[in-house]
């Protein structure tokens, strides 16, 4: 049930993103280096939003989609998801799961290691009003282990790539995850 595959898997609920627009060649931000460590730190901290993020041009969020992910790893890695649910809508459902889901692994005493995020081959299409964003990126996730609870086998999995929509919507001065799903190929 809280597999790695899983965390991408959850996506596909979330189809149906249809929007008309302009696209953009958005430039974004490389990032962070990978834990040098299977094993996260315990003084790991949640990612700080980079400037290029803020930004209220799709460029923005697509580096918005691209640190969502940094904090859905570090939401993985540490079962700390304060961060995940506040750059997340409150209808995002799949936003919502992988919260869901790393609240319940941890409670349960399982873990996640390792599955770091990378986007690549990264287009946007904005609405008229540029307030809604649809980043379209190939995700890459590296192999990693995890448990689902205290007693389970620790399982390692395979990194896997997919072509990913992410829904990102201007809510007053900041952006926000408001759904994502596979794309249809």
């Amino acid at each position: 049930m809280g597999s790695i595959p899983i965390r991408l898997a959850s996506l596909a609920a979330a189809a149906g993103l249809l929007l008309a627009g302009c696209s953009d060649d958005p430039v974004p931000r490389e990032p962070d280096p990978a834990p040098t460590s299977a094993t996260p730190s315990p003084t790991l901290t949640p990612p700080v939003l980079p400037e290029e993020a803020k930004a209220d041009t799709s460029s923005g969020a697509a580096n918005f989609a691209s640190h969502w992910l940094d904090v859905s790893d570090y939401a993985a890695w540490t079962g700390d998801t304060a961060a995940l649910a506040a750059i997340s809508s409150e209808d995002c459902a799949p936003c919502d799961r992988f919260v869901d889901l790393y609240d319940k692994t941890y409670a349960d005493g399982g873990f996640y290691k390792g599955g770091r995020h990378t986007l690549s081959d990264i287009s946007v299409a904005a609405s008229d009003d540029g307030d809604v964003v649809l980043v379209k990126a190939t995700s890459e996730l590296s192999a990693g282990t995890y448990r689902e609870t205290s007693t389970s086998e620790v399982v390692e999995v395979d990194g896997e790539t997919n072509r990913l929509v992410y829904r990102v919507e201007r809510v007053g001065e900041r952006w926000v995850m408001a759904a994502m799903a596979l794309e249809d190929e």
